[in-house]
């Protein structure tokens, strides 16, 4: 995205903006944390990129009010809108999902609206995946922010870059990888004469793994 693309804030409101790297196989529990949402206090906002290799991105926050919270997905881009749905902090429970059940969408299309959607204190993630007939062979960019009540005092913005296999496993990262299919993989290659690298192997069998 390019930063006339970002989400613009309110006059006389503060805002704290940091980079940060998406990892590869993330987990609820390996989340990006993206702060504090305060009704009438605080706006929590992330803008991300999806890419095949790491397709599936995952964020939480706190909410440290009581009542109706609102999630505001702009600046998509890709063939579809991606996925996105907000889970308990456990990542073990769907509260709402753009593209789940119907009561989930029901549970979305409230989190999205003017009104939101009511949660109670405590922990959520947020998990973005590339969308029904999204392009999982392009970098996809999103952008949503979450509001709770009708004004907010400081804005917290996250840019959060997409990692590759690579890099992820050079800084001593876990993928989840099927070890055997990958090796396989690299000696069929070699013995073919191709020139697939570990790195290569390893991609196609996370990528297969996280899709």
């Amino acid at each position: 995205m390019t930063a006339s693309s970002l989400p613009t804030i309110p006059a006389g409101a503060v805002l704290y903006q940091r980079a940060t790297t998406n990892p590869i196989g993330v987990t609820a529990a390996s989340s990006t944390n993206i702060g504090y949402l305060s009704t009438n206090i605080s706006q929590l906002e992330v803008v991300g990129q999806l890419t095949s290799q790491d397709p599936t991105d995952m964020y939480n926050f706190t909410f440290q009010s009581s009542g109706p919270v609102t999630l505001n997905q702009i600046n998509i881009d890709g063939t579809a809108p991606v996925r996105i749905q907000l889970l308990d902090g456990s990542g073990s429970r769907v509260i709402a999902d753009s593209q789940g059940t119907t009561a989930q969408q029901q549970a979305f299309t409230q989190l999205t609206s003017s009104s939101g959607l009511n949660l109670t204190n405590g922990k959520y993630i947020v998990e973005v995946t590339y969308g029904a007939g999204g392009d999982k062979t392009q970098p996809q960019n999103y952008s949503f922010q979450l509001n709770s009540g009708t004004t907010f005092k400081n804005d917290y913005r996250t840019l959060a870059s997409a990692t590759t296999v690579e890099n992820t496993l050079l800084a001593g990262g876990s993928l989840g990888y099927n070890t055997l299919s990958a090796a396989a993989s690299l000696l069929t290659s070699e013995s073919n004469g191709s020139n697939l690298n570990i790195f290569g192997a390893i991609s196609i069998f996370s990528t297969n793994i996280f899709a």
